[in-house]
């Protein structure tokens, strides 16, 4: 683990095809925690990934009622208002993605029984 400043610590794991997974814990700036804490007061979700580009700067998905998406965009600071545009607005339906979409109901049915009855809790 390697920490600095401004992160508290990272875990690199292996390369798989040329792709890296890191798990990072770092110290948010004053602005970081005041947006998140706006996803928090709203009950808004981040939908992932965020992506940071340097042309188009950051892009966030959220997922929340309309009324949470509105007011979190207008309780925005107004310097942070000016810059953004929201892109689209659309109803949101969760698909199962991942491997639970490739199960069987029987083999749903066992997975779910197992995270019902603790089998996955860390520590059992």
């Amino acid at each position: 683990m390697e920490t600095s400043t401004d992160q508290f610590a990272y875990e690199q794991g292996e390369a798989q095809d040329d792709l890296y997974h890191i798990h990072q814990h770092y110290r948010p700036s004053k602005q970081t925690q005041e947006l998140l804490q706006l996803f928090n007061d709203y009950r808004l979700m981040i939908r992932f990934p965020v992506i940071v580009d340097e042309m188009s700067g950051i892009t966030i998905e959220s997922i929340g009622r309309e009324s949470g998406l509105q007011h979190g965009f207008n309780a925005l600071p107004e310097e942070v208002r000016r810059r953004a545009s929201i892109k689209r607005v659309e109803e949101y339906s969760p698909v199962a993605l991942g491997i639970v979409s490739t199960l069987t109901e029987r083999q749903r049915e066992v997975l779910t029984a197992a995270v019902d009855a603790g089998y996955y809790d860390v520590p059992r």
